[in-house]
């Protein structure tokens, strides 16, 4: 069986079986997100995931910001796992534990507590709502019903994967602060270099070989 892990862009590895230990980077969310389409792509334009997120921590009022992160980060856990339409994650319950033990690990690392969940969904909800009147060919036959659940007056407009990918890092700075936005990368590239000393260690004792060896 294959190792159960994956290489993100920063160069370090996400170990499935303990996602907590991994030095994640912001960036390493934000691309993830904004390469991940929605709905499995199956909209009128290429639409992100990072968008998505970014919409939505944006309709949340100003003085409400742990609820902004929250809505920032809520499928943050999607930029490692993929992103599953909800039908046929309900036929895999393992992986829907699995995500949602990324998810906690993400949200341990930010230092959110899980205390926001019931808002999250409504406001979820409601930008599935302004998906179905925005992105979508027409309303799913077979979801959730969305009747009693207003739309946001914003529209979606599809922006591509490099601009959402950049709008999740403006975003995530002004709903984090400048200071943990930068502090939290600062400990990723502090974690990444220990990671790779170690990793690094055994190569460099096999090359000197030998102790006295000429």
């Amino acid at each position: 069986m294959s190792h159960p892990s994956i290489l993100l862009a920063s160069g370090v590895e996400l170990d499935f079986r303990a996602p907590e230990c991994c030095p994640w980077t912001i960036d390493d969310i934000a691309r993830g997100l904004a390469y991940t389409a929605r709905f499995r792509g199956q909209t009128k334009a290429f639409y992100s995931v990072a968008q998505h997120s970014v919409i939505m921590s944006r309709e949340v009022p100003v003085d409400l910001p742990e609820l902004a992160v929250a809505a920032l980060f809520h499928d943050a856990a999607e930029a490692f796992v993929g992103d599953m339409p909800r039908p046929l994650k309900a036929m895999f319950p393992d992986f829907r534990n699995l995500e949602r033990e990324v998810h906690a690990s993400i949200l341990r690392r930010l230092g959110l507590a899980p205390v926001l969940l019931g808002e999250v969904k409504q406001l979820d909800r409601r930008m599935f709502a302004t998906e179905v009147r925005d992105v979508l060919p027409r309303p799913p036959e077979h979801w959730p019903p969305i009747h009693d659940c207003e739309p946001f007056a914003r529209r979606v407009s599809p922006i591509g994967p490099k601009r959402a990918h950049w709008e999740f890092h403006k975003r995530a700075a002004e709903v984090l602060g400048l200071v943990k936005y930068r502090a939290l990368n600062r400990e990723s590239r502090e974690r990444r270099r220990a990671v790779l000393s170690r990793r690094l260690d055994p190569v460099r004792s096999s090359s000197r070989g030998p102790s006295g060896a000429m």
